[in-house]
């Protein structure tokens, strides 16, 4: 077959995808095509005449083009595409993964939350250190006093 993807085509919840198979120019042509899912250890064979809802396909010479519409979660997974020739087929893997909107968001969600968290922690430290610099009875002007009492020439200080 034509060229190999090693990464997965990613698609979201409800839209549609295409999957596509090219044969190489120097290969000769299929007699058809054909497209399968795999489920777990067997092909099943797509049939787009059972659900024209679901699926459609295109075939031309040397490529096929499977479109799978309202894609669900249970959609991710392997697809093969099958050049049928008279002696054999020859398959091509394409693998499919489905993401919902939320995926997207969780990177972003997280860094929003690592931000509150900290200006939370700063503002906790700043107000701590705010109260810690004021004395514990109230305001600064009640810390020290001098006792009137001449007889005594010691000061004291008002607990």
């Amino acid at each position: 077959m034509g060229e190999v993807r090693d990464k997965p085509i990613v698609a979201y919840v409800g839209d549609s995808v295409v999957l596509e198979c090219k044969m190489e120019d120097t290969k000769p042509k299929p007699n058809t095509w054909n497209w399968y899912r795999a489920n777990e250890t067997e092909k099943d064979l797509i049939n787009p005449e059972a659900d024209p809802l679901r699926y459609g396909v295109q075939n031309k010479e040397g490529k096929t083009r499977l479109t799978v519409h309202n894609l669900t979660e249970v959609d991710a997974g392997a697809y093969y595409c099958g050049a049928v020739y008279d002696i054999s087929i020859t398959m091509s893997r394409v693998d499919l993964r489905i993401i919902t909107f939320m995926e997207p968001l969780k990177p972003f969600l997280f860094i929003v939350v690592e931000v509150l968290v900290l200006v939370s922690i700063i503002l906790l430290y700043e107000r701590g250190k705010s109260q810690g610099s004021q004395p514990m009875g109230g305001s600064p002007d009640d810390s020290c006093a001098v006792d009137t009492d001449t007889s005594t020439t010691t000061r004291q200080r008002k607990v």
